[in-house]
């Protein structure tokens, strides 16, 4: 076979709530919600439990059909390697008292024959928490104070750059004032004319401007940042899953299929990357959705596959 039976045992886990090996026993999922681990201050997503129980041992068809569904050989075939498989597995956990499936988990064989499995935590079999991996909330906290420090430390930077700018500006309007103050009262009136110039460079005024602008941008901005903020709450990021029936460098024949496609009753779309153009039998929000699609639409087309986007 091109790919080993545990491969389509761990297929079959991320689909069904239960899986049999026929003749040693099956898998029962149970789905658990995203908790909260206080002790390790971490963020659990939602996962599948398995456990393992050894009465489940009649076929339910289940394993044999996808096996050669995907391996395009007889039924007799699947029937005869999925038995073989059993019997050997069987074989070295009795004889060694110990067996392991890849991705699935840890066999054991008690004192008094009974088996005991331990689910390999490190494959999530829940497709709802696709991508996700547990969040560490002291690191989050660690992150926002840096965040803070930042923000702290560049409020000082442009503090101290506009005071900076300013103080030229200052300096040639208090440095004339200093000058007039020594003069005499008899030239009053060219001091007049002289403060009636100076008034007009007053860099107070531009300063309080300047704040008053500044303030006014900074509420607006804020705002906005809040606004921001609800629509992105109010907003559900949507993933899509596209099962693509081909996928064509010229557009004539990606619209034939296309076409073909919607006579069927397929809710078809076209999908342009690159030079490319994907034609798709039907989208999907949910990905469980998407994969018990495709399982029934592989039957009729062995090359179809899933687009995320």
């Amino acid at each position: 076979m091109n790919k080993s039976i545990v491969h389509y045992i761990s297929e079959l886990l991320y689909l069904h709530d239960c899986v049999i090996i026929p003749e040693f026993g099956g898998f029962i999922c149970n789905i658990n919600s995203a908790k909260l681990d206080a002790t390790n201050d971490a963020l659990i997503p939602p996962s599948k439990k398995i456990v393992f129980n050894k009465n489940l041992t009649d076929n339910d068809g289940l394993l044999i059909n996808h096996i050669l569904r995907h391996e395009n050989i007889s039924i007799d075939i699947a029937t005869k390697s999925v038995r073989e498989f059993s019997r050997r597995i069987a074989q070295e956990l009795n004889k060694n008292k110990i067996l392991r499936l890849t991705n699935i988990g840890l066999f054991t064989l008690g004192k008094e024959n009974n088996i005991i499995f331990s689910q390999d935590n490190l494959t999530n079999y829940n497709l709802s928490a696709f991508g996700m991996t547990n969040l560490n909330i002291q690191e989050v906290n660690r992150l926002k104070e840096m965040k803070e420090k930042l923000d702290t430390k560049i409020y000082t930077i442009r503090k101290n750059n506009y005071l900076q700018k300013r103080i030229p500006r200052i300096a040639a309007v208090i440095i004339p004032l200093m000058v007039l103050s020594f003069l005499s009262i008899t030239q009053q009136e060219k001091i007049d004319s002289v403060y009636t110039h100076m008034s007009n460079l007053n860099p107070f005024t531009e300063i309080i401007k300047t704040n008053i602008t500044e303030k006014s941008n900074l509420n607006s901005s804020n705002t906005l940042k809040l606004e921001s903020k609800n629509i992105i709450n109010n907003i559900k990021l949507e993933q899509k899953y596209y099962i693509i029936a081909g996928s064509f460098v010229d557009k004539k024949n990606a619209q034939i299929m296309y076409h073909k496609l919607k006579k069927w009753n397929y809710n078809s779309d076209l999908i342009s990357e690159g030079k490319h153009t994907r034609v798709s039998y039907d989208s999907f929000s949910n990905k469980e959705d998407a994969l018990t699609a495709l399982y029934h639409i592989r039957k009729s087309n062995k090359e179809a596959w899933i687009l995320s986007q």
